[in-house]
Order: structure tokens, then C-alpha cells, then sequence
């Protein structure tokens, strides 16, 4: 994929740095893959009063794509992951995913 121009927008993913993975109740597996898992959790400090009009609206229920970085990187995955999380800041739309953040 050829790299994004200097004028494409990109969306500052909606929850604050530093989010990891204490920040959220992990429910059942969704589905898994290659480089990880997909599970349901629940976002601890989620805004009760925040609607979906709020453009930082963020649901109390996500998805959270888990991935495994070694594997990723033995397989020189690296960049079709990063052009994955940039593609998915990018859209906005009600029918896709909507990124919310990168838990290191």
C-alpha cells in the first residue's frame, strides 16, 4: 500500500494516551486469527451522560483486537498492521468500525 499524502486526515484516537489494558473488564473471545484474538470488554471509565452525537462518544461495550507483536514481527507483518490502524483512524462512517485507541 503506498504511504498516505501529507494532506490525508487522520483521527486522534478518542481515548487519552496512556489507556492500557486495565482500563477495561474483558468478557468472551470473539473470534481469533493469526496474530491474536478479538474479545468483548467493557470500558471502566466510560461517560454515562456522553451520547453518540458527541463526536468522542465511546461506547461502554467494544471490541478489542488483541494481537501477538512477536509473531508480527517474525512474520514482517509490521507494516500491514500500522497501515490497518491508520486506515481504520481515517474512516468515519456508521456502518465500519470506529478506532478508538492503541493499548501498548
Amino acid at each position: 500500500m503506498a504511504s498516505p499524502s501529507k494532506n490525508a486526515m487522520y483521527y486522534k484516537p478518542l481515548l487519552p494516551r496512556g489507556t492500557g489494558k486495565e482500563d477495561f473488564e474483558f468478557g468472551q473471545t470473539l473470534g481469533t486469527g493469526s496474530f491474536g484474538r478479538v474479545r468483548v470488554a467493557k470500558y471502566k471509565r466510560a461517560d454515562p451522560k456522553s451520547t453518540m452525537d458527541d463526536p468522542k462518544y465511546v461506547p461502554p461495550r467494544v471490541a478489542i483486537k488483541m494481537l501477538k507483536k512477536q509473531a508480527i514481527i517474525k512474520l514482517k507483518q509490521v507494516d500491514h498492521i500500522t497501515n490497518e490502524k491508520n486506515i481504520l483512524l481515517m474512516l468515519d462512517h456508521p456502518l465500519t468500525v470506529r478506532h478508538v485507541c492503541v493499548c501498548v
